[in-house]
């Protein structure tokens, strides 16, 4: 967190430490420079210029290298020791009146956990004496145990304490000051590195005053690694400088570095926290004032000290008991799902579009530039999830016992998130909230007790889309399955072992439970502050069935009525969610009801999870009517009354068995269903199919029965006017009743004679009859184009292209455009290319025509085709080949190249004629097709020199025409006159606008050809290119990159300093990952491929480019280290040698990433993993694929487990951290093989460590 805006970043491990008590300042020389006392360096050169000693060149040197303690050991060698000291002191004398505000904030900063100052300083002088009087002090090296003495307090002068400097009589100062003082202290007698050491097992050590490049921490940091044998997490230090620059002397260190820009920054930050510290009350004030408005009008360092405040437990609690209560919008500052959610490309384009990083991001998060080059599995660790359990914090506890214990009420702990969720509660009617709700997959218990309660109360108002929005929300929430195909296939495996048996019915009446699936229509990714605009989000909840995605079952004969009892409790609970609460959107129409037949009805691949389940039931029921018709009409007579859409199908169905139910019943039951039953065409044809069967048993009383049913059609709408609805009744009914008149049976007289009077009607058609019924439903597809030329071949002129337009503005048909010019083209290019010339004769310029000519050219289309539109390039106008510009270009480069192998000087001709026209036109003819990158709306910084943009733009394919001409001509650069071609592409270098970069692009593409046929021209034209000072080094270099062989020999040399720049990243281009990428791969082959005499680079230039490279770039960089192993088999010559020379050691350049290529690297090693492990496992972080490190070294017959344990346990040491709690994947398995392999390892730390987290086998 910052305290200020420019201020150092706090972590909020240090935050918490220090308000528990458990912080120690250590105080180096800084902290009193602004008392005007001298800092180190001034200090040794103030005393060397007292005694003289700068007349000595080696003391000179030794201030010059930083070697102060040097300089105290040099100066007490050849001066009185006594006289050393007293300048020393002499030169420490406070002024009368000091600066003494950051040294009182520091105490209180620097506490015990009893409220005490407690502060270590390095520092000779008092001024901690002076800024608190009274306070106790040790002087070195009678220091206190503070693991014994654990009330201990006061000011620790680890390295002396000032006294009055006496010449006459000096007393024993006892200064550590010298090389040699340092070395008793920290080493031979080794004093100071105990006293830290001690701390350290306790406390978390601070250091301010000091830089990284101090002697002094050199010797404090040294001698404690010296003592514990281990760097430690908790110890940190202030530094000024840049993030990078911080980081990396300190990481060397083993320490976690906070830098801050400037020590103004610094002290107003220390004086911000130790108000925290001492005032806790103003702080949550402060709090509280700036958490009332709107996060988006803070500034990122508000925004983070908001956050920081809730990220712990008690700051949660205060923030959720605020009065006011903090608005919703906060959620969006804590959630980093929302801050760091990306901006679609398609969202539209407006003004207002926002990227919720800028008005939400806190100080600690990275910028969007940095989250764009992290993988997206990466980037959840990333930035601090406030929602979350956050690693830097302790959680609840929750409690646990074998029995006796209410599970349900197991997550009812006072915990920081539970507080959290408390205030969600609070403010879970704002529009922000209610947003950001719709955004999660699965939410707290506490909100969702919450949600519950909001269900609306009877009124004789109409519920509001939102009351009712509440109770199914909480239902989709509270009723949503997790990993339905593992509870089918666990049914699917209790089966096969224990066969069937009441607990499978039971199982399979959970598995088959219907629930409901939320689809949102309109979606926005910005937060959402108007209950009219939340109204537009609401999703539409459709009843699904989750389970049943592989459901295959053979049921026995015994358990068939049961299963079926089961089916039918499914589809009677999927009937009551579709009219839940009576929300109209929520409707079983969704349900994909398939056909049945009375045969085995199969499954196939367009079958739904719903419809596998009704023919399942479908096969049940026929199966029950043979077995027991009786218990079957049982289960029927259970089925609702009138259900349209599925248990009325289902009926019809059931009914096709005349052992079910006689037919005097059936045309009773009839009579009772709604007339939905019409609106379905699925369901008639459910209908006529059990009348096609069964009507030749009904009697003429009963068949008048149904036809009466059929006819009283009544189902009106309450839009339609009468008319309107007489239309649709005579269309079904005439339909409905020529069906049955078809069936063996037919209709009886009276409903021949209806029949008769519907086929009368002004309203009835003939064609009806042709319909067959379906269920009707939305169409969609594939737009298909009809390049059709019907009736215009006879057509010329203006009245041809006209009747085309036409033709192309008629979208009547369905799914399908129309495109006549394409046709033509094909039929006859010389043709249409007539007609095209002929109408640029009358001033009429065609332009989209004579783009589709170039772009549906046929590849078919002959020689003389190809020549007959050649010669019509020259008299193009300039407007034309501006706006053929992409089209016209990728012609020539496609297609003239071949043609006219045997008439070079056209097409030289044509190809001069469209570069100039290109090249006159202006800078806007010569621009790439890519366009600019958008991000919600806003045009993001990207290259434009890439080998991407060079394909796509007019030049490059002018530059590619010309490459093309050597392979269709078949030339040779030995024999053949290469002028012509050398020419033009120095032409194209030079071409303007983005066209010169492009042209650089595609011929440093072929520089390795060029400079070997073409050395001369190549050094004079092309290698000054790659200069990075020229205008287009950039593309020359991404062309380069992008070759499939490496420069070698001159090639090589003649570019070698300048690829040095590039790998050194001494250029500031817009980088991208491939461009990146690509060098990576350059260096790991330059140090395995040799040149002749000597190495390409040198072992250190390789190391210098690896340590340059982003992180995304050295992974790429092993990446291409194993595809080099594993093509040539050189582990033990190339690959292990790899490590030794060229992979830097430093700690900051292993990363997640690094690890996990390392880790692929390691587990395609075959018989080298051994040697290949012990190699990389110095270099191994938790990695974040470990676990699919962890399936490689079990997946195979003997495993890698089994064969190496001790090392693989190694590994699992370094890439799984004591701090993971949930196990990986197959670790389980993965550790059970090793115990195995060798039980001794059951006992080994690491061992246990891991089965501890794992679940009980």
């Amino acid at each position: 967190m910052r305290f200020t805006e420019n201020g150092p970043d706090i972590p909020h491990e240090l935050i918490s430490a220090q308000r528990n008590g458990q912080v120690i300042f250590f105080c180096g020389a800084g902290i009193s420079v602004p008392a005007e006392l001298p800092g180190f360096k001034c200090l040794t050169e103030n005393v060397a210029q007292k005694l003289h000693a700068t007349d000595h060149d080696i003391v000179k040197n030794m201030i010059e290298r930083g070697e102060y303690d040097r300089v105290f050991s040099w100066l007490r060698q050849h001066y009185p020791s006594d006289q050393v000291d007293y300048h020393i002191l002499n030169s420490l004398k406070v002024p009368r009146s000091p600066k003494l505000e950051n040294h009182r904030n520091l105490l209180k900063l620097s506490k015990t956990p009893l409220g005490e100052p407690l502060v270590v300083t390095t520092n000779f002088d008092r001024l901690f004496e002076r800024a608190q009087e009274g306070l106790k002090h040790y002087t070195a090296p009678f220091l206190p145990d503070l693991q014994m003495d654990r009330d201990a307090s006061g000011i620790i002068y680890l390295h002396g304490r000032w006294q009055k400097p006496n010449l006459k009589n000096p007393p024993k100062y006892n200064l550590v000051i010298s090389s040699q003082d340092f070395g008793k202290a920290y080493l031979s007698h080794g004093w100071a590195a105990r006293f830290l050491s001690n701390i350290l097992r306790t406390r978390t050590i601070v250091l301010i005053g000091y830089s990284g490049d101090d002697t002094l921490v050199r010797y404090l940091l040294e001698g404690l690694n010296a003592e514990t044998g281990a760097a430690h997490t908790n110890v940190y230090a202030f530094d000024c400088g840049s993030e990078g620059e911080v980081n990396r002397k300190w990481s060397s260190l083993g320490v976690n570095a906070i830098p801050y820009p400037d020590h103004s920054d610094l002290w107003k930050t220390i004086e911000e926290w130790s108000k925290l510290a001492a005032t806790p009350d103003y702080w949550e004030n402060y709090i509280h004032n700036i958490a009332q408005s709107s996060p988006r009008s803070l500034l990122p360092f508000q925004r983070g000290q908001v956050a920081s405040f809730i990220s712990d437990q008690k700051g949660a609690e205060k923030f959720a008991t605020f009065n006011p209560l903090p608005h919703a919008e906060w959620i969006c500052v804590f959630d980093r799902n929302v801050r760091f959610f990306k901006p679609k490309s398609y969202v539209p384009e407006t003004e207002d579009t926002i990227d919720l990083l800028d008005d939400y991001g806190t100080d600690r998060d990275p910028s969007r530039a940095e989250l764009e080059r992290s993988s997206d599995q990466n980037n959840f660790l990333i930035g601090d999830d406030y929602v979350s359990t956050l690693p830097t914090h302790e959680t609840s506890k929750l409690s646990e016992r074998l029995s006796n214990l209410n599970y349900s009420e197991l997550w009812r702990v006072n915990s920081r998130i539970t507080a959290l969720s408390h205030w969600i509660t609070k403010v879970i009617d704002q529009p922000e909230t209610i947003w950001w709700l719709l955004k999660q997959t699965t939410l707290h218990p506490i909100i969702l007790d919450c949600i519950a309660s909001k269900g609306f109360e009877e009124s004789d108002n109409p519920p509001t889309k939102l009351e009712k929005f509440w109770p199914l929300f909480f239902y989709f929430h509270k009723n949503q399955s997790n990993n339905c195909d593992y509870e089918w296939f666990k049914l699917k495996q209790k089966i096969d072992t224990k066969g069937w048996n009441s607990s499978i019915i039971d199982q399979l009446s959970e598995i088959t439970q219907p629930e409901l699936l939320a689809k949102t229509y309109r979606n926005t990714d910005t937060p959402i502050n108007s209950f009219e605009e939340i109204e537009t989000i609401i999703p539409v909840f459709e009843v699904h069935f989750p389970h049943l995605t592989y459901m295959e079952l053979e049921v026995p004969e015994a358990w068939i009525s049961a299963t079926l009892e089961v089916l039918t409790q499914s589809l009677k609970k999927a009937i009551d969610l579709s009219n839940m609460v009576g929300y109209p959107e929520v409707s079983s129409y969704n349900f994909d009801f398939p056909a049945l037949t009375s045969n085995k009805n199969s499954v196939s691949s367009h079958t739904d999870n719903f419809g596998k389940l009704i023919l399942l039931a479908a096969d049940l029921i026929k199966r029950l009517a043979h077995i027991d018709a009786q218990e079957l009409s049982k289960i029927v007579n259970t089925w609702p009354d009138s259900d349209p859409n599925v248990f009325d199908r289902l009926k019809f169905f059931a009914w096709r068995f005349d052992s079910i139910i006689p037919a005097s019943m059936v045309a009773q039951q009839l009579g009772t269903m709604s007339d939905e039953v019409f609106r379905d065409s699925s369901t008639i044809l459910e209908l006529l199919e059990m009348l096609n069967i069964r009507l030749s048993g009904f009697s003429q009383k009963d068949r008048l029965k149904i036809e009466n049913w059929i006819w009283a059609f009544t189902d009106k709408d309450e839009w339609e006017d009468q008319k309107r609805f007489e239309e649709r009744k005579i269309y079904w009914l005439g339909r409905i009743f020529s069906k049955i008149d078809e069936t063996s049976t037919g209709l009886t007289s009276l409903g021949k004679t209806r029949l008769n009077q519907i086929k009368a009607s002004e309203h009835w058609k003939d064609q009806y009859l042709e319909e067959e019924f379906s269920s009707g439903r939305i169409k969609g597809g594939f737009v298909s184009t009809d390049t059709s030329t019907h009736g215009l071949e006879k057509l010329g002129g203006t009245e041809l292209f006209e009747e085309i337009l036409r033709r192309e503005s008629d979208h009547s048909v369905f799914l399908k455009e129309n495109k006549p010019f394409i046709g033509l083209i094909k039929a006859d290019p010389i043709k249409i290319t007539t007609e095209l010339v002929s109408e640029l004769e009358k001033g009429e310029h065609r332009t989209r025509f004579w783009q589709q000519l170039f772009s549906h050219f046929p590849e078919s289309a002959s020689t003389d085709d190809i020549k007959f539109v050649a010669k019509a390039i020259p008299i193009l106008p300039e407007e034309i080949v501006y706006e053929c510009r992409y089209t016209l270009t990728s012609w020539i480069q496609k297609q003239l190249s071949k043609a006219l192998k045997n008439e070079q000087k056209i097409f030289w001709e044509i190809w001069d004629h469209v570069f100039l026209q290109l090249n006159n036109y202006g800078p806007e003819a010569t621009t790439s097709a890519i366009g600019e990158t958008r991000r919600a709306g806003r045009v993001v910084r990207t290259s434009r020199k890439t080998i991407t943009h060079a394909l796509n733009s007019p030049i490059g394919h002018l530059v590619e025409a010309i490459f093309q001409t050597i392979e269709s001509w078949s030339l040779n650069p030995a024999t053949n006159d290469f002028t012509a071609i050398l020419n033009r592409l120095v032409l194209s270098l030079n071409a303007i606008g983005d066209g010169s970069a492009n042209a650089t692009t595609m011929i440093a593409l072929r520089y390795n050809y060029l400079f070997y046929w073409f050395p001369d021209w190549a050094k004079e034209h092309l290698v000054p290119v790659f200069a990075v000072e020229h205008e287009n080094a950039e593309a020359a270099w991404r062309g380069l990159v992008n070759q499939n062989k490496l420069p070698v020999g001159d090639a090589f040399w003649s570019i070698k300093s300048e690829m040095i720049k590039v790998l050194g990243s001494q250029v500031e281009w817009e980088d991208e990952d491939d461009f990146r990428r690509g060098l990576a791969c350059i260096v790991v082959a330059y140090a395995y491929f040799h040149g002749r005499r000597k190495k390409y680079l040198q072992d250190y230039e390789v190391r210098t480019a690896i340590r340059s490279f982003d992180d995304e770039s050295r992974a790429h960089a092993l990446w291409q280290l194993g595809r080099i192993v594993e093509d040539y088999d050189c582990w033990t010559t190339f690959g292990k040698r790899f490590f030794k020379r060229y992979w830097p050691l430093e700690r900051e350049y292993q990363s997640r990433k690094t690890s996990s290529q390392l880790l692929m690297l390691t587990s395609q090693s075959g018989n080298h993993f051994p040697d290949i492990a012990e190699t990389i496992i110095p270099f191994l972080v938790p990695a974040e694929r470990g676990d699919m490190f962890t399936h490689s070294i079990i997946s195979e017959t003997p495993s890698i487990a089994s064969q190496w344990p001790e090392v693989v346990l190694r590994i699992f040491d370094r890439i799984y951290p004591p701090s993971m709690s949930t196990a990986p994947y197959n670790l389980r398995k993965a550790l059970d093989e090793i115990a195995q392999a060798s039980a001794d390892l059951r006992v080994d730390p690491t061992w246990k460590r891991l089965d501890e987290i794992c679940p009980v086998r």
